[in-house]
């Protein structure tokens, strides 16, 4: 979601913030963050189809007065690294207890919405070659509580993450960890997020 509008009036905002949370309340919206420039917010859904997604958002007052556009990503749960919980390779138990150490105290942290995608130097070799230790350092990152949620888009070899870390650079920390990343097949985009904290409207 973002906003494409200068000004919005007060009290369109505040019926938007309504029913935003009714939404909320029904479970359709399962969690809310807003950019941390407050320019947008991401709102992670649950729905049977994108069409259910977009007919359950055309009536909130921002898009009915277009002071906002959304964008609609279908999602899928990340499963890269299920085959390795069960693994009777020692190795592989071994690599996937090493611990990772946090660079930033808890206090300073945020989320930080990153969406992957595969560029022009991907090959199926170079894939082979790194998809198992790329799941292996993704569940360490995951263990950790740096890669809060992973999630797959329904479309090839996308995949979104919601990481905790101080700011964007940071966050190209940990990634430089990720075997994909070192072999140079992965592009990304990254939004700091914060706390949706304009619920406090409806008070």
């Amino acid at each position: 979601f973002e906003v494409t509008a200068n000004e919005i009036p007060d009290d369109v905002f505040r019926a938007h913030i309504g029913e935003l949370w009714s939404l909320y309340l029904s479970g359709f919206i399962r969690e809310a963050y807003k950019f941390s420039d407050d320019k947008g917010a991401l709102y992670i859904i649950e729905a049977d189809s994108l069409n259910e997604a977009k007919a359950n958002t055309a009536h909130l007052s921002l898009s009915i007065n277009a002071y906002c556009t959304y964008d609609f990503i279908a999602l899928g749960p990340y499963r890269s690294w299920e085959k390795f919980f069960q693994s009777n390779d020692e190795e592989i138990k071994q690599q996937l207890n090493i611990p990772v150490e946090k660079i930033t105290n808890e206090s300073e942290l945020q989320y930080i919405w990153s969406l992957f995608t595969f560029n022009s130097n991907f090959t199926h070799e170079k894939y082979r070659n790194n998809v198992v230790k790329q799941a292996i350092q993704t569940f360490r990152y995951y263990k950790a509580g740096i890669f809060k949620e992973l999630y797959v888009m329904q479309r090839p070899l996308i995949v979104t993450i919601n990481v905790v870390a101080k700011d964007v650079q940071e966050a190209d920390i940990y990634f430089q960890g990720l075997p994909f990343v070192n072999s140079g097949m992965l592009d990304w985009e990254s939004i700091p997020l914060s706390p949706f904290d304009y619920w406090a409207k409806l008070q």
